[in-house]
C-alpha cells in the first residue's frame, strides 16, 4: 500500500458488483478537505467516463489475484458530495470492482 493512503478511510465496493453501470454506484458526504483515491482494475482497456476529472498518480495497490489496481486522485472541499459511477465492467475491460481510499488533506 502506497504511504499516501496508509492514514485514509477505505470504501470497498462488492467485487460482484464489478458490471454495475449505474451512474451513481457509491455515493458519500465529506466534512472536510479530502483526496480521494479511486484504485481501479490497471487491465483496464479504458476508463468510465466519470473518472476522467481524477488524475492518474501513477501508483499501483498490488493485490493477491492478478489484478493489479492503479490509483486515480481528485481533491474535494469541505461539504462536497462525492458520487462515482459504476465499474462498467466488460466495456471497460477491468476484471475486478474498483476501491475508494479517502484521505484527510
Amino acid at each position: 500500500i502506497p504511504a499516501e493512503l496508509e492514514q485514509g478511510r477505505w470504501i470497498m465496493t462488492g467485487n460482484s458488483d464489478w458490471n454495475n453501470t449505474d451512474a451513481s454506484y457509491v455515493a458519500f458526504d465529506v466534512d472536510r478537505n479530502v483526496d480521494v483515491y479511486v484504485a481501479y482494475d490497471a487491465g483496464a482497456t479504458s476508463l468510465p467516463a466519470w473518472l476522467s476529472a481524477y488524475a492518474d498518480t501513477g501508483l499501483v495497490v498490488e493485490t493477491t489475484d492478478s489484478e493489479d489496481l492503479r490509483l486515480y486522485r481528485q481533491a474535494f472541499g469541505s461539504g462536497s458530495t462525492i458520487s462515482l459511477g459504476g465499474n462498467s465492467g466488460v466495456a471497460t475491460g477491468a476484471g475486478a470492482n474498483y476501491v475508494v481510499i479517502v484521505v484527510e488533506q
